[in-house]
C-alpha cells in the first residue's frame, strides 16, 4: 500500500507560496529548482484525483516594492494552483506558514492531520530552513518536499 492510501483521513497537501512574483529572476535571482511546478502540478493531480484535501498558502507582502505584495501581480497563485479550490486558502505576512488567516495549526490539528505533504518552489535563493512545526510534519515519499 502506498503512502497515500495509507490513513487518507490524516493527510493533506500544503501548497505554499507558489505565486507569479516568484518568477521574477531579477528580483530573486535564478532559480535552481526549475521542476518544482511540474511537481506540484503532479501532486495537486494526485491529490484531487484521491480527494484529498489541498491547502494553499498565499504570501501577501507588506513590503509595497515586494512582487508578493497584493497589489503587484506576482501575488497571484500560478495558474496550475489558482485553478484548485483549496479545502483552506491561508493568507499569511511573514516567512512561516503557521502564522496566517486562518491559524494553519489549528486547522491540521481540528481535522487531525498527522502526514502532510509541503510543496513550495523554495531552493537555496531563498536560504530557509524548516520550522519546528514543520519538522514535526511526517512526510511520504517522492514528494516535493523541502527537509
Amino acid at each position: 500500500m502506498d503512502d497515500m492510501s495509507e490513513n487518507r483521513e490524516r493527510q493533506a497537501l500544503i501548497v505554499i507560496d507558489v505565486q507569479d512574483g516568484f518568477k521574477d529572476a531579477a528580483f530573486w535571482g535564478v532559480s535552481s529548482n526549475l521542476d518544482c511546478g511540474q511537481n506540484i502540478r503532479v501532486l495537486l493531480r494526485e491529490w484531487k484525483a484521491r480527494d484529498l484535501p489541498i491547502i494553499v498558502v498565499r504570501h501577501d507582502s507588506s513590503s509595497p516594492t515586494s512582487p508578493l505584495h497584493p497589489d503587484q501581480p506576482g501575488n497571484r497563485l500560478m495558474s496550475f494552483v489558482s485553478e484548485t479550490v483549496p479545502d483552506l486558502l491561508v493568507t499569511k505576512h511573514v516567512n512561516s506558514a503557521f502564522y496566517g488567516d486562518p491559524a494553519l495549526h489549528d486547522w491540521l490539528q481540528g481535522h487531525d492531520k498527522e502526514k502532510s505533504k509541503q510543496a513550495e518552489p523554495f531552493d537555496e535563493r531563498h536560504g530557509r530552513r524548516p520550522t519546528e512545526a514543520w519538522k514535526r510534519i511526517r512526510y511520504p515519499s517522492g514528494s516535493c518536499t523541502r527537509s
